[in-house]
């Protein structure tokens, strides 16, 4: 698919807020990022999707799996299994606060196969966005997939789930649940919502105005100050006015006049929405770096490392800019020596 520089756009502002949400920032900041940035993610990645005709063979969706698994799969082991290998490195250095014997390597190895982290490995907390998204979209081709071979609309079942993740108190189940059927049915509304918009309302269409971006800011303030939340919590009002407000915001986002923003800055942007993957995989360790260099700087015990790899005395904005900076240096360095 063509890249669109709207949504190369959307990506590096959600990026951007991903980054900044995982700091101590100010928690009106906070709550208002975490009420967009990852369902943001969810409804590009339902723009850019397939037509349904792509899933409706064994075929198409035999490779639209295999796709998925090179795209999602492949790159969640290739940022993970390092961190994994490592864990008794980082425990000696103080970062982590669990030793693991050789069973317990095994078993975490196995369950990292299984895209399954559980609370053992801090750094890659963040990675269950790709797990998520992963089966996200593979369940939403079978979907389509199963609907198309039994001759009816994908909404018959698409309608109900969406009923018992919006409306049905659902949201108490073990972890193995939540996470490999709860949030990413959750997700698939994000995702088909993406799709639809696709469908109807596209981007390049859009009359670039600054004023819905205006009304949605306004709007996203005063929400962030009454909403505590985040997208994994789910009382199901909230949930509900979580979809209405990215909705909005992925509207506003999408015909914001980015033409009349400088260029170096619109070049800035579009590269980083190019480099998302990177930055979202990263950004954890970049903060650990950087504690552990003001730590040592300060000769203070790097075992405060493991209560939080954001020290408080480090300012979050400090965090922030190394957060986004240095994967975007370094996957931007990458690409020039790989060309």
């Amino acid at each position: 698919m063509k890249r669109i520089v709207e949504l190369d756009f959307i990506k590096a502002l959600a990026i951007m807020m991903v980054v900044i949400a995982h700091t101590s920032c100010p928690p009106l900041v906070g709550h208002m990022f975490y009420l967009i940035h990852v369902p943001l993610f969810f409804m590009v990645s339902g723009y850019t999707c397939k037509n349904d005709e792509h899933f409706c063979s064994k075929s198409s969706l035999k490779h639209f799996f295999v796709r998925r698994i090179k795209s999602l799969y492949v790159p969640f082991l290739k940022y993970v299994l390092p961190i994994v290998l490592l864990h008794n490195v980082f425990y000696k250095l103080g970062v982590y606060e669990t030793h693991f014997t050789a069973n317990e390597f095994i078993f975490q190895i196995c369950r990292t196969l299984l895209m399954s982290l559980g609370t053992n490995e801090p750094l890659l907390g963040q990675l269950w966005f790709l797990k998520v998204l992963f089966l996200t979209e593979i369940y939403y081709a079978a979907i389509v997939f199963l609907t198309h071979q039994i001759g009816c609309s994908k909404y018959y079942i698409l309608t109900i789930l969406y009923i018992l993740v919006f409306v049905l108190p659902l949201d108490n189940f073990l972890h193995l649940y939540m996470m490999n059927l709860f949030w990413p049915i959750k997700a698939m509304a994000y995702y088909n919502i993406g799709e639809l918009l696709k469908i109807n309302y596209p981007v390049s269409s859009l009359k670039k105005t600054i004023l819905p971006f205006v009304l949605f800011v306004g709007l996203w303030v005063v929400s962030g100050s009454f909403i505590s939340t985040s997208f994994q919590e789910s009382i199901q009002f909230i949930a509900l006015y979580q979809l209405l407000l990215t909705i909005f915001a992925f509207y506003a986002l999408s015909s914001f006049p980015y033409a009349s923003l400088p260029k170096w800055i619109q070049k800035k942007l579009q590269i980083l929405g190019g480099r998302t993957m990177g930055v979202f995989c990263l950004h954890n360790l970049v903060f650990l770096v950087v504690s552990i260099i003001y730590l040592l700087l300060s000769k203070e015990d790097l075992s405060i490392i493991a209560e939080n790899c954001c020290i408080m005395d480090v300012p979050w904005w400090c965090f922030s800019i190394c957060g986004i900076l240095v994967p975007y240096l370094f996957y931007t360095f990458k690409t020039k020596c790989c060309h």
